[in-house]
């Protein structure tokens, strides 16, 4: 389960209905708590965007370079509300 984790996106598709499969996991409780990209993309955030619009609770999503992401492969991880990424020990 995605649920209350910190997803690591080093490169998405792009497929037009990321966007509302992100809203309804926002909708329902189950979102990510944080979304970290390689890159940003419009499509995946605009459910992001249309989500805090209707007042719901969004997780953060921040750009991260793509050779940084292996340092947090298996670790846990926390986004702070300033874009920080830290590993938790």
């Amino acid at each position: 389960s995605i649920s209350g984790r910190v997803l690591f996106l080093p490169g998405t598709i792009g497929s037009s209905s990321a966007s509302a499969v992100l809203m309804e996991l926002v909708h329902n409780g189950r979102a990510p708590a944080a979304l970290v990209l390689h890159e940003p993309d419009a499509i995946l955030l605009l459910g992001l965007i249309v989500a805090r619009e209707m007042g719901w609770e969004t997780p953060m999503a921040v750009r991260l370079e793509r050779g940084r992401f292996d340092g947090f492969r298996h670790s846990r991880t926390v986004v702070h509300t300033n874009g920080a990424i830290n590993l938790v020990q």
